[in-house]
């Protein structure tokens, strides 16, 4: 599209805005839902981890043929600059479900071998990209073909001297400095292919393999993230932490999980109550993470790093359906980031960036023929990058609530707040506060009561014209402060960010 057609496109979305920013106004001037939310700067809650901002790579049929130009010898113009413009800080490779298929061996120097991996996008492409974009890599070793001494390979060719072998082979494929690859995690949702102590019982000859080439690395292992849900796995996931935890807190250094809000079955129809349910899933997940906290405590481990290196709301339909590519899902995302923030998760990855293969639906950059779509996930995820730092700041909400069915993960609440808040202060001096709106139906009228009246107050309203509409776009606007309250008119399932000049 050339600039005259981004003109003409942007200038659609401004009229949109301007337009559904009235008919909202009508809607909250005479149906809105109040809530309220004070924020109490001199309440402290620690700082938000930089790391949360990652997202996933997958090797095969999916980011590694998007993003690599195999004939050219580089990285697509398109994919990187938008993943440029996104910021990620953490980037996960080769998979999800490819990782325990993939031999690292067979995509590093000139000559490939062909195997379920794209063999063209490997190690050192990979890691090209991640130096490109300012991402901190995280490697998932092959757990279910693999084995201790070949993940000690891997290490040794990322992050050993040129003198050693795997170094001399790195050397020899142009890359002579070490990689210097901190993060490692051993296998990919292994309660999918194993029993908890034939996992657990192997962490102990991988981390010990890998950290003899590299004792400064940071190794990893599978947790189970949905309390009391069975599904299709193996029985013993209900002990699977359990088990986990007992046999291996001395051998890892953090704990993985997988917080989808995943409906097995596809829903009887896409309507507000879904929505809502679906939105209520963030603060599932932080009542699970409680008893995920109290096992590693009690195992002499209370500061166990958790890193949630995949996570989304999965639809039915083997999960992949319309709704991941609409609002209902940004806005899940926004939620998701917040409980992330609240409970102090040290590092989560959103599955996934970018594919062309199956899973087309859970990526937030669609390529087809070459033509790259940006979806509602990937403004959320920016806004999110752009504006969330620094240390959590206190705030009080009161707002309605609702209660939901429980579906698949998603278990029923006879109480749930339609809003949900967080609120940090920036190293610029400024405070910076989020609200995520999960009526699917009426918008919210939220007032932000500060301690003082603010030099100056700056909205950005993630907004679309329906949960399941998919023309997200972000509406910024300088709000005008009474005294020191702020107002915000949100729409139905809407996020946003309102910065604040002390």
């Amino acid at each position: 599209m050339g600039p005259a057609g981004h003109r003409t496109q942007l200038w659609r979305r401004i009229t949109i805005g301007l337009l559904l920013a009235h008919l909202w106004q009508v809607t909250a001037d005479e149906k809105a839902l109040q809530a309220t939310v004070t924020v109490d700067p001199s309440v402290t809650a620690g700082a938000i981890n930089p790391l949360l901002f990652g997202n996933n790579v997958v090797a095969a049929g999916g980011s590694g043929p998007a993003i690599w130009n195999e004939e050219a010898g580089e990285l697509y113009p398109a994919p990187l600059e938008a993943i440029t413009q996104l910021r990620p800080t953490l980037l996960r490779f080769p998979g999800g479900g490819k990782a325990s298929h993939y031999d690292w061996r067979d995509s590093v120097g000139p000559k490939r071998k062909e195997s379920y991996a794209f063999s063209a996008f490997g190690t050192d492409e990979w890691l090209k990209l991640c130096r490109a974009v300012g991402a901190e890599p995280i490697f998932t070793i092959n757990w279910a073909s693999g084995n201790p001494g070949l993940a000690a390979q891997w290490v040794e060719y990322c992050n050993g001297a040129a003198s050693t072998r795997m170094g001399a082979r790195r050397a020899k494929n142009g890359h002579p400095e070490p990689y210097g690859v901190k993060y490692w995690e051993i296998g990919n949702e292994t309660y999918g292919s194993a029993r908890a102590t034939e996992y657990a019982h192997t962490l102990d000859a991988y981390a010990a393999a890998m950290k003899r080439v590299d004792p400064s690395i940071k190794v990893g292992a599978v947790g189970w993230a949905w309390n009391g849900w069975l599904n299709h796995y193996h029985p013993d996931t209900m002990d699977w932490n359990e088990t986990v935890i007992d046999v291996a807190v001395d051998d890892i250094d953090f704990f993985v999980i997988h917080p989808y809000a995943w409906i097995s079955d596809k829903p009887e129809s896409y309507d507000a109550a879904l929505a809502q349910t679906v939105l209520s899933f963030p603060g599932q997940f932080e009542r699970d993470l409680v008893g995920i906290r109290e096992l590693c405590a009690a195992h002499d481990a209370p500061d166990m790093p958790i890193f949630a290196t995949e996570y989304n709301s999965y639809f039915g339909e083997l999960g992949m359906s319309a709704p991941l590519v609409q609002q209902v899902n940004a806005v899940f995302a926004c939620g998701m980031l917040n409980a992330f923030a609240r409970q102090g998760i040290d590092a989560a990855c959103y599955w996934e960036l970018l594919t062309v293969g199956w899973g087309h639906f859970s990526n937030i950059m669609h390529l087809e023929a070459r033509r790259l779509q940006l979806r509602p996930t990937y403004t959320a995820l920016k806004l999110y990058r752009d504006e969330i730092a620094g240390n959590l700041i206190g705030t009080q909400v009161q707002c309605g609530r609702y209660a939901t069915k429980g579906i698949s993960t998603v278990r029923a609440k006879a109480s749930e707040p339609f809003l949900d808040v967080i609120a940090c202060a920036r190293g610029d001096g400024k405070q910076v506060v989020a609200l995520v709106w999960k009526h699917a139906t009426r918008a919210g009228e939220v007032q932000i009561r500060l301690p003082a009246r603010p030099a100056g107050v700056t909205t950005k309203l993630l907004m679309a014209t329906g949960p399941y509409a998919q023309d997200t776009h972000v509406q910024e606007t300088d709000v005008d402060a009474s005294g020191s309250t702020v107002t915000v008119q949100m729409p139905p399932v809407s996020a946003a960010i309102a910065i604040i000049e002390p």
